[in-house]
């Protein structure tokens, strides 16, 4: 490890944490947004499927 002065290894360490931060932010919010956009496409779906038996039950 190169010598550092004490405020440079303090700002690279909390660069360090605030990377970390970030990363466990997305992991946590990224499943979220999949889950979302799931569940919209499933009663999207549902939605279609019961209108197009509407449909043919009408016909």
């Amino acid at each position: 490890m190169l010598r550092m002065p004490a405020k440079v290894q303090q700002i690279l360490k909390f660069l360090m944490y605030q990377q970390v931060l970030v990363i466990i932010h997305i992991t946590l919010i990224i499943p979220t947004i999949i889950g979302e956009i799931v569940i919209g496409i499933k009663t999207t779906f549902t939605k279609i499927v019961e209108s197009m038996m509407v449909g043919i039950q009408e016909v």
